[in-house]
């Protein structure tokens, strides 16, 4: 099956989703996810963006012809503003031992300490993309941690959201993030 337009995707939509890190990762794109999985609410217009960054070192020969390229590093980040406020985002965002919830007159109170949370937590991210009307993607990191918080402009015409940066450290297979897709066949 080639040149199938539907199956073109502009990763237009999504769900994002967190979860404690050794909650069970799904080994597709369409099985629910355990309960454990919280979802973080609308993300900013901007989307996901799933970044890979890989150094390597040439080694020269005598005579100085590159004769092999060795892979010296590689990291996976996952970007993405969150724009709602809601528990699950300033835990995301701060970690569990800077957040309090309760409940007052019907509404929720959200009280968050900055800064008392050094380095944040691994954890688990699901993100679901509906790609095309054919095409769903899953991208799963089962120890990812937050390593960069963006500003919060509060400019009177965006949404108010801080951008997190999480970075996807490997699982004990190795493996950064895993990627699942489902496409419907006959399209």
């Amino acid at each position: 099956m080639s040149n199938v337009s539907s199956n073109v995707g502009v990763g237009s939509a999504g769900v994002i989703y967190i979860a404690p890190k050794g909650t069970a990762l799904p080994t597709d794109a369409t099985t629910a996810l355990d309960e454990a999985f919280k979802e973080f609410g609308f993300i900013s217009e901007d989307g996901v963006t799933i970044s890979e960054d890989t150094d390597s070192e040439s080694i020269p020969s005598w005579g100085g012809k590159t004769v092999r390229v060795e892979s010296t590093k590689y990291t996976e980040t996952v970007a993405f503003t969150p724009i709602e406020c809601n528990e699950v985002v300033a835990r995301a965002t701060y970690g569990d031992d800077a957040v309090t919830v309760s409940q007052k007159d019907g509404g929720t109170l959200i009280a968050t300490k900055h800064g008392i949370t050094k380095t944040m937590p691994a954890v688990c991210v699901v993100i679901d993309t509906v790609e095309s009307e054919t095409t769903k993607k899953r991208y799963c990191a089962g120890n990812a941690q937050v390593t960069e918080r963006g500003d919060l402009e509060m400019d009177g015409t965006s949404a108010v959201g801080r951008e997190l940066t999480y970075t996807c450290n490997a699982d004990a297979a190795g493996v950064t993030m895993y990627e699942y897709a489902y496409i419907v066949n006959g399209a």
